[in-house]
């Protein structure tokens, strides 16, 4: 599983929509809600998000890194997110090819 890490020099607003179970006049029904969270440090578990937010703050983007982790808690730093070109990194003792 590899997880995404950001970090910026001071907090910043990430809002997503979600899907969620409302209780609306006694009955829960599917609606769609936007969620937001002002921190200084965002984990996702796919690059594209990272990245959109990365190039909305770009002002305030200190580091990023790319972390794999391993089925028995081993992990691996992958570097830095490339905001240009691939973020495609071979890892050793895989199949990769």
């Amino acid at each position: 599983m590899k997880t995404v890490t950001v970090y910026f020099s001071e907090p910043v607003t990430y809002t997503v929509l979600d899907e969620r179970r409302v209780l609306e006049n006694g009955k829960y029904v599917w609606k769609e809600v936007e969620l937001s969270e002002t921190k200084d440090t965002f984990t996702f578990s796919s690059i594209a998000p990272a990245k959109k937010l990365i190039k909305a703050n770009l002002d305030k983007y200190v580091s990023s890194c790319i972390t794999k982790f391993w089925s028995n808690g081993d992990w691996e730093n992958l570097g830095e997110i490339k905001l240009k070109g691939s973020n495609k990194h071979f890892i050793a003792n895989t199949r990769q090819k």
